[in-house]
């Protein structure tokens, strides 16, 4: 860690790792290229009176121009531009005398202001002694200064729009190039802060530093006042002019409702606050929004990481299935679940123009090639909702009585059921509940760059639930030319997905509701009712409901039944309750393959509701001719894995994981009203429901409200007793502090990651994981078992040390490593990822 001047509290300055390319600060498209923020949303700190006010900006040019160049204007307050005569950058500060200028004459080897190289400029204004002073420096330019001294001099207020780029006027340009983070302050400094900023080498330096215990003037976050350029965002936040905000993505064009502020004048402003910016400049004369940190094979700016207590990035696990995933190396088909709150269910997806940004579709980029299909896509109705393979960018095929059961409704009860919800509301599950003679269709496509392809079979998968009450499911395959299209379908199914041995009770005015939790019916009812069992309410109040039996108890004459979780509303006298056993079904077609020239390359189900309601919980679609990767997501939106578990039912959770049949789980963080060791209860639920799985845990980089410094100690220090491998990004330099992360374009807002972001954290996951994922007997992890892990074993002989020590010589599981062992290690000599 980087100490001494311009160091500050909590974080440790990194080296920057590369990264593929992408484009988040400002960059002008030529010299016509300019933006406006309405007058009374730029800096207050120039809005005259004596005062005091600093200004810190980078800037990378990429040609010159004849016209003065401008780079920001607020007018007759402040200005700063690159006037071509001299080659010089000039500062201008408006006033009662006119105007002060600072000329900065910044000059390469050949006379000019650098191209094509990062430059800091920085100035200082104090009203009360007349003080103004300015510096610059560049890579490969020392420092320059100017100063003027103006006493009684009167600051000027400002008199129109703050401009970046050109006014425009006559006879002006715009600097064409970079326009990296702007920082206006609230107070003077002088050119020891200026060095201090520049040694950081921090694009965040002029908004983060503190330097006031070493004699310096910076006080960090306090001091600022507003600031421009440090973040786009795929869901920006609006809090000025209440009109709805657009994504950002890195290669746009700035837009007038998403070009991000931090303005502490406004009232609950943030590092989110999207002002309103007017008079864009059109088409290719627009801003675009770029990344600082890309910039190719030598990055300039050092990012920084969140300083936390953890000594190493991973934990080491014997993993064989996630060792393929991580080398990219399939030997089989592989399904992966990754769960997480709703980092790993999102359903955002950047005003359809991306994948949703959660962590499944971001391994799925980071895999693309070996990508073999997709699971768990929850059933929903929506049309502008993007998906690998699933796409229904237009509505599927729909018709009759069709809820979402994460809509208010009764049936929010089937909720309790399933998991992979991005809405909060009750219950983790996600679906449909379809009324009777009601159609649904879903399809999957093929997917450019990946192993779906049209010329090879492909499994489709509904997930539905039997229960007491259900009806016939007819089903049939359908193939079309796209997901709203009604196509062509084969022979139909029917599936009888009522309860076996289901019975019916209507409450009568002697039966007691207790809303609380329990039913009181008149008579003996003991050796119908069973513990575990569905109620399903349908007819009368609360009808499509459902709840579970947690007991069932009888004196004779009344039989007491409770339930693990009540209904969402209420049956009264005269409703009609379905009692019997419930579980999960699912359905599968497995498609042929596809002639090339075949227009209906769309495949998938319809399903009806026959006598009765359906409920669709999610899809599987993936092709299984190949060894590939197949992923999908779990959990629940804004909960953390306590009210994950606490809030389905019990039985429900084990039923989905068996379900989905997974070989591979990453878990990753869920914290909300959680604390770090359900991480282990969680991992305990995987193991007890799919006991062969194989489970990583994996921690995220730093969001806005910090890093989850417990959750990451608490992965690093319990994985190897749990017996799983583990990675953590917190501290990686792809990924940096959350600030890192806004101006990199990985951010979705503050508490989620942008598709770009979700991507990121895949390879840099997969990255640790090819050191963490071991193959039994690879004890050194170097992916080949050999004579180093020989004699890592033989140094390792006897009894195995207690938890949380790791024991990966002991690779049959008994808590020795001894011959058993050994002859393990010598029948794989050789073998290797």
């Amino acid at each position: 860690m980087r100490k001494g001047r311009g160091s500050h509290i909590g974080i440790a300055i990194a080296a920057v790792a590369l990264s593929a390319a992408a484009h988040a600060g400002i960059r002008a498209q030529s010299e016509s290229t300019y933006l406006r923020v309405l007058q009374g949303h730029g800096p207050s700190v120039l809005v005259g009176l004596p005062g005091q006010f600093s200004f810190f900006m980078w800037v990378r040019r990429t040609c010159s121009d004849t016209n003065p160049m401008f780079i920001l204007e607020s007018p007759g307050a402040f200005d700063l531009l690159i006037d071509p005569q001299d080659e010089s950058i000039r500062l201008h500060r408006g006033g009662s005398k006119g105007s002060l200028e600072l000329v900065l004459l910044l000059h390469d080897g050949g006379g000019q202001v650098p191209l094509d190289e990062w430059i800091l400029i920085g100035a200082s204004w104090d009203g009360w002694t007349g003080d103004f002073k300015a510096w610059a420096r560049s890579e490969n330019v020392a420092r320059v200064e100017d100063a003027v001294v103006a006493p009684g001099f009167v600051a000027a207020i400002p008199q129109g729009d703050l401009t970046l780029g050109n006014p425009p006027r006559a006879g002006t340009a715009a600097q064409q190039g970079d326009y990296g983070l702007i920082v206006f302050r609230n107070h003077a400094i002088d050119g020891r802060d200026f060095d201090d900023i520049w040694d950081t080498r921090d694009y965040f330096g002029g908004y983060r530093v503190e330097n006031e215990a070493d004699g310096g003037n910076l006080n960090g976050i306090a001091g600022v006042n507003w600031m421009a350029n440090h973040a786009i965002l795929t869901n920006p936040v609006e809090t000025i002019t209440g009109i709805p905000a657009s994504a950002a993505i890195p290669g746009d064009n700035v837009a007038s409702d998403n070009y991000c502020a931090l303005n502490v004048a406004l009232a609950g402003s943030n590092q989110q606050t999207t002002i309103l910016v007017t008079g864009l400049s059109a088409g290719t004369d627009a801003f675009q929004y770029f990344s600082p940190h890309d910039d190719g094979v030598s990055p300039f700016f050092v990012r920084q990481v969140p300083e936390i207590a953890i000594d190493d990035s991973y934990v080491a696990g014997v993993s064989p299935k996630i060792r393929q995933l991580a080398f990219g190396k399939p030997q089989q088909l592989i399904r992966c679940v990754v769960s997480a709150n709703s980092r790993g269910v999102k359903l955002s997806d950047a005003d359809n123009r991306t994948w949703p940004e959660h962590y499944a579709h971001g391994f799925i980029a980071a895999r693309l090639a070996q990508i073999a299909g997709v699971l768990n896509r929850p059933a929903r109705l929506n049309a502008n909702l993007r998906w690998f393979g699933f796409d229904t960018d237009n509505a599927p095929v729909n018709s009759g009585a069709i809820l979402p059961i994460t809509l208010t409704g009764a049936q929010q009860g089937f909720r309790r059921l399933w998991t992979n919800s991005g809405l909060k509301f009750i219950g983790p599950g996600d679906g449909l509940f379809i009324d009777e003679d009601g159609v649904f269709a879903l399809k999957a496509r093929p997917e450019p760059g990946s192993l779906l392809i049209a010329e090879a079979p492909l499994v489709v998968r509904a997930y539905l639930l039997r229960f007491p009450g259900a009806g016939t499911l007819s089903w049939r395959p359908v193939k079309s030319t796209a997901q709203h299209v009604t196509g062509s379908f084969g022979a139909a199914t029917s599936v009888d997905l009522d309860a076996p041995g289901s019975w019916t009770r209507v409450l009568t005015e002697v039966d007691v509701v207790d809303p609380t939790g329990s039913l009181l019916l008149d008579g003996d009812f003991s050796a119908q009712a069973t513990a575990g069992d569905a109620v399903y309410i349908s007819a009368g109040n609360g009808q499509r409901g459902i709840a579970i039996m947690s007991d069932v108890s009888s004196d004779g004459i009344t039989t007491q039944i409770t339930f693990e979780h009540w209904f969402v509303v209420s049956p009264t006298t005269g409703s009609t309750l379905e009692f019997g056993p419930w579980e999960v079904v699912a359905i599968e077609y497995e498609w042929p393959a596809l002639s090339e020239s075949d227009p209906e390359q769309w495949r998938g189900l319809e399903l009806t509701a026959v006598d009765g309601p359906l409920v669709n919980f999610a899809w599987d679609a993936w092709r299984p001719d190949v060894n590939g990767f197949v992923f999908g997501g779990a959990g629940w939106s804004g909960n953390g894995y306590t009210p994950q578990l606490a809030e389905a039912v019990a039985a429900a959770t084990t039923a989905w994981m068996q379900a989905l049949e997974p070989d591979v789980w990453l878990q990753g963080i869920a914290g909300q009203d959680s604390q770090p060791p359900v991480m282990s209860e969680f991992l305990a639920e995987i193991r007890d429901a799919v006991p062969d799985v194989e489970v990583a845990w994996l921690g995220e980089g730093a969001h806005r409200n910090g890093p989850a410094e417990p959750w990451h100690v608490y992965m690093m220090d319990e994985a190897g007793a749990a017996g799983v491998p583990a990675a953590t990004l917190v501290t990686n330099e792809m990924i940096g502090t959350y600030m890192d992360q806004s101006v990199d374009g990985l951010r979705n807002d503050g508490a989620h990651l942008s598709h770009r972001g979700n991507t990121r954290l895949a390879e840099g996951w997969l990255e640790q994981l090819r050191l963490a994922a071991r193959i039994p007997a690879d004890l050194d992890g170097d992916g080949l078992v050999g004579i180093l892990d020989f004699l890592a074993l033989l140094a390792a002989w006897g009894p195995c040390p207690g938890p949380p020590d790791p024991c990966l010589a002991d690779i049959d599981g008994d808590g020795v490593v001894g011959i058993a062992d050994f002859l393990y290690l010598l029948g794989v000599w050789g073998s290797g990822a």
